[in-house]
């Protein structure tokens, strides 16, 4: 099993732990990992026997550094785009319950959390990083967009931020992650046992708020206190920078005339620059575009942008110079913003009909944000 699922039974109540197996792949999620995901969420959701879900990663390197987009970029090369239309139908669709779970959700995300990582964190109610932990959404990096709800949880940071992290792929560390609000707590590797342990002897009630409390309050017992972050003051300053930028080639010339005193920032704007001018066009505008939105608004729009992509010769280019045949040198189809007609990136952001993810938005409501 790409997914181990294991029904943990607790002093009172229970835990249904999922551990993703593919570690030779960083655990990048393919079509049967989501799908075992899926069949074990749906069996424990209403298991009187399951008070909380735990997801992690078996490998020490990364709990898990992206979606399969290589498998959806072989299928949509030789012709068969129904393979992409179906992988983030699942892929969404796993995310969007996990959003919207009726219990508790602990991800433990250590080591490499990236693109299809990310999502399946944000869909967590209790997000965990560690001193292992590297989160980013890289996808500018293959001529694709951050998605998984990206255009979401990426703009509940502060005003500019997310913007900039969605464009660049800057990677943040665990500290990182909890201080700008991508994470909820930092906390050791080494106190993974005993932080289940503790899990294990809470009194869980039917009450989902009580059981979401009385995970926060046991993760408090375990956090890390020193946090302190030198990149978040530098990010926080880019974030005002760029969030009043109407226009991307304002945005552009920021980013071509600033100079940033950190190294993880200065990687990422050269990032930006060896990306995807389209995608980088189409990031800057669907980010704009989900301000406000509702979660499941963003949903919609991701999976029919996803669709498009999976057309778009950027898209497979960069998965083919990145993951394939990992020459990094991708050959876009535009050598600078400005050369972009208008249409090409306005065609991308066209709905896409029939929407055969809107019956499983429907289905669910977003569970509430906890209150620690």
């Amino acid at each position: 099993m790409l997914v181990q699922a294991e029904k943990i039974p607790f002093r009172n109540g229970g835990c249904g732990r999922l551990t993703l197996r593919r570690s030779p792949a960083l655990n990048a999620l393919n079509q049967e990992m989501l799908r075992q995901m899926r069949e074990a969420l749906e069996r424990w959701e209403f298991d009187p026997e399951v008070s909380l879900i735990w997801l992690e990663g078996e490998s020490e390197k990364a709990f898990c550094a992206g979606g399969d987009v290589k498998a959806v970029v072989e299928h949509a090369r030789s012709g068969d785009l129904g393979f992409g239309e179906d992988f983030f139908l699942t892929e969404y669709g796993v995310d969007y319950l996990l959003h919207c779970y009726p219990k508790p959700v602990v991800c433990w995300a250590h080591g490499i959390t990236m693109g299809g990582g990310m999502g399946l964190l944000a869909g967590a109610s209790h997000r965990v990083v560690t001193e292992t932990s590297v989160l980013a959404m890289p996808e500018i990096s293959i001529g694709f967009f951050p998605d998984v709800g990206g255009g979401y949880f990426l703009n509940q940071l502060p005003k500019g931020v997310g913007l900039f992290l969605a464009l660049t792929g800057t990677r943040l560390r665990g500290n990182d992650a909890v201080s700008i609000g991508l994470a909820d707590a930092l906390v050791q590797q080494a106190d993974k046992a005993r932080v289940f342990e503790a899990l294990a002897s809470v009194r869980w009630s039917s009450n989902l708020s009580e059981n979401l409390h009385k995970v926060s309050k046991t993760l408090r017992d375990f956090q890390l206190r020193e946090i302190q972050s030198t990149l978040i003051e530098p990010l926080l300053q880019i974030g005002k920078g760029i969030r009043g930028l109407a226009s991307f080639s304002l945005l552009l010339d920021y980013l071509k005339d600033q100079i940033f005193d950190s190294s993880s920032l200065e990687e990422g704007r050269a990032q930006f620059f060896r990306g995807s001018p389209l995608a980088a066009r189409v990031i800057f505008e669907h980010q704009k575009r989900c301000v406000n939105k509702s979660l499941q608004e963003v949903f919609e729009l991701e999976w029919s942008l996803a669709l498009s992509f999976c057309r778009e010769p950027d898209f497979l280019e960069g998965v083919r110079s990145l993951l394939i045949d990992k020459d990094k040198s991708p050959g876009w189809r535009f050598a600078w913003s400005s050369e972009i007609p208008p249409q090409e990136w306005q065609k991308l952001l066209a709905p896409q009909e029939p929407h055969l993810l809107r019956p499983e938005l429907l289905r669910r409501q977003p569970r509430a944000s906890v209150k620690s």
